[in-house]
């Protein structure tokens, strides 16, 4: 079992936070122990979370995230043409309301 690692970038102007799960396997515990400790990476900002993991993990990543102009997670082929995008999970600000996608900042 192991906790998440993560790393961050920006891709205009929305902050990636990419994880993995070193050996493929970890606990409720461990991803919340993940999450509290690099707690600050997800204040602020537009929030993009990409990574392979169980679905509880990305829920608490997202409810860390909740407070941020828009929180999304990647879907290789979400997008309206079967292509990759960020589906849109919570929304704060004009700028995003009533939108269900976000294009791939990084295709």
């Amino acid at each position: 079992m192991a906790k998440l690692v993560f790393n961050v970038r920006e891709a205009k102007g929305f902050k990636v936070i990419g994880f993995e799960i070193p050996g493929g396997i970890t606990t409720p515990e461990e991803v919340s122990a993940s999450i509290a400790e690099n707690a600050n990476i997800f204040v602020g900002g537009k929030v993009l979370i990409n990574g392979r993991g169980p679905v509880w993990a990305f829920a608490k990543m997202i409810h860390q995230a909740h407070a941020t102009e828009v929180v999304a997670t990647f879907d290789p082929r979400g997008g309206v043409d079967g292509s990759a995008c960020y589906v849109v999970a919570s929304a704060h600000t004009e700028e995003f309301a009533g939108v269900e996608r976000i294009s791939d900042p990084e295709a």
